[in-house]
C-alpha cells in the first residue's frame, strides 16, 4: 500500500495541540504533503517545512522528524547522519518494520531547556493515527537495552477489556489475606510479587493489574477519570450532552456515583521484558469482556478488646493459625522467606516438626 492517511497529535507542556494531517505519502517518491486541521495561523509555515524537510518544530524541549524510508540502509545512514547512534541488531528490526509499511517519528531532546524548566521526567508526546493493527511495537526498545525493561499500558476502549493475542494475558494474584504489617511495606511487597509472577511465568506473560468501567463504582480505589482528563488521554467519543453515569444490571442506587462518563473501559497492562522472551511486537485485541478488577489484598487488624466470654476466648486462641495462614500466603506471593515473615509480622518461630518415626515410640 503506497498511499496512507494518519493524524499527527502533539500535546507538550498546556500549550495548545496542533495537529498536522498527513493526507498523502507516496512512498516510491517519499513526497509528503501536509495540511492543518486546526491550529494558529502560522500553521501554514510549519506545513512548508514539513513538506520541504519531512520536520516540524515542537514546543521548547523537542525537535522531532518525520522519516519515510524504503530499506533499512537509507534509514539507517539518515539517523546516523542527524547524530543518532544505532544500536547493533537495530538493522534487520528497522527492516521488519519498513516492509509492515511503518513510519518513523524522531525526537529529539534539548535537556538543556528541559533542566532550565525545572522537569525531572520528558513530557509526553501524544502522537494519533489510525490503523488496521491493534499492536504496540516494542523490539526497537529490545535492541536498545542490554537488560530487561518495564512496560505499562493503558487501553481506553468503548467495549472492554484489552488483551494480548500473541502472548499469554494473566491477572496478578488477588483478594488473598496477608499479615497487617504490610500495610507499612506495601510498595517492596507490590514490587517482590510481580517479580515473583514473572519468575513463575518465565517473563512470557502480559499481567493484568486493573480493569474498570469508568461509568460506575461497587467500590472504586479512586474516582473515576473525569470528561477532560478522559479527552486529554484521547477519548475521542466522549458526548458531552449524553448521560455520565450507567448502571449495570442489578446494581441498586447505593452504588451509583456519577462521576464518569459511560462507554469508557480502562485495562492496564504490565509486563517486563526482554528480547530472548518477547521476540514479536504485543498485538491486542478489544474484548467485551466489563468485569470490573484490580489488585486487592486484605488486611486484618486483630480485635484488643477485653472481653472474657467463649467467644472471645475462642477468637483468640484462633489468632495464631489465622497469622500463620496470613505469613504462609505473603511467603508463597513473594518468595520471601518465611522466617523474615514471622520476624516481621512479630509471629513465634513455628515449632520444629518431630520425624514421624520419633513420635512412634514418644
Amino acid at each position: 500500500m503506497n498511499w496512507v492517511e494518519a493524524v499527527i497529535a502533539i500535546k507538550l507542556l498546556n500549550i495548545e495541540i496542533t495537529r498536522i494531517a498527513v493526507t498523502s505519502m507516496d512512498l516510491d517518491r517519499q513526497v509528503i504533503r501536509c495540511e492543518p486541521i486546526f491550529g494558529r495561523p502560522r500553521l501554514g509555515d510549519w506545513r512548508e517545512q514539513f513538506e520541504q524537510r519531512g520536520t516540524f518544530p515542537l514546543p521548547l524541549i523537542y525537535a522531532g522528524s518525520f522519516v519515510v524510508s524504503n530499506d533499512w540502509h537509507g534509514l539507517e545512514t539518515w539517523l546516523t547522519a542527524n547524530g543518532y547512534r544505532m544500536p547493533t541488531g537495530a538493522g534487520p528490526v528497522l527492516g521488519s518494520y519498513i516492509k509492515q509499511n511503518m513510519r518513523f517519528f524522531v525526537a529529539k531532546v534539548n535537556v538543556k531547556e528541559q533542566s532550565r524548566l525545572g522537569y525531572a521526567f520528558l513530557r509526553p508526546l501524544q502522537v494519533a493515527y489510525e490503523s488496521p493493527k491493534f499492536m504496540l511495537p516494542i523490539r526497537l526498545g529490545t535492541v536498545n537495552s542490554s537488560g530487561t525493561q518495564e512496560l505499562f499500558i493503558f487501553a481506553l476502549t468503548r467495549s472492554g477489556r484489552v488483551e494480548t493475542t500473541n502472548y499469554r494475558t494473566v491477572k496478578l494474584p488477588s483478594g488473598m489475606e496477608l499479615p497487617a504489617s504490610t500495610k507499612e511495606r506495601f510498595a517492596p511487597f507490590y514490587r517482590a510479587m510481580f517479580d515473583h509472577m514473572v519468575r513463575l511465568e518465565d517473563m512470557r506473560a502480559v499481567f493484568l493489574e486493573y480493569a474498570w468501567d469508568m461509568g460506575w463504582c461497587d467500590p472504586c480505589a479512586a474516582d473515576p477519570l473525569s470528561d477532560d482528563e478522559l479527552r486529554t488521554l484521547g477519548v475521542f467519543w466522549l458526548d458531552p450532552g449524553s448521560a455520565r453515569f450507567s448502571r449495570p444490571p442489578n446494581v441498586g442506587p447505593a452504588y451509583a456515583r456519577p462521576a464518569g462518563p459511560r462507554d469508557v473501559f480502562v485495562t492496564r497492562l504490565h509486563l517486563r521484558y526482554d528480547g530472548a522472551h518477547f521476540p514479536e511486537d504485543l498485538v491486542f485485541q478489544q474484548t467485551g469482556n466489563r468485569e470490573n478488577f484490580q489488585g486487592r489484598y486484605v488486611l486484618r487488624h486483630d480485635w484488643s478488646g477485653g472481653d472474657t466470654c467463649p467467644a472471645a476466648e475462642q477468637y483468640r486462641r484462633s489468632l495464631p493459625d489465622r497469622h500463620e495462614r496470613q505469613a504462609q500466603t505473603l511467603a508463597s506471593l513473594t518468595g520471601w522467606k518465611i522466617e523474615d515473615i514471622r520476624k516481621q509480622a512479630g509471629l513465634p518461630a513455628a515449632a520444629e516438626e518431630v520425624a514421624w518415626w520419633r513420635r512412634i515410640w514418644k
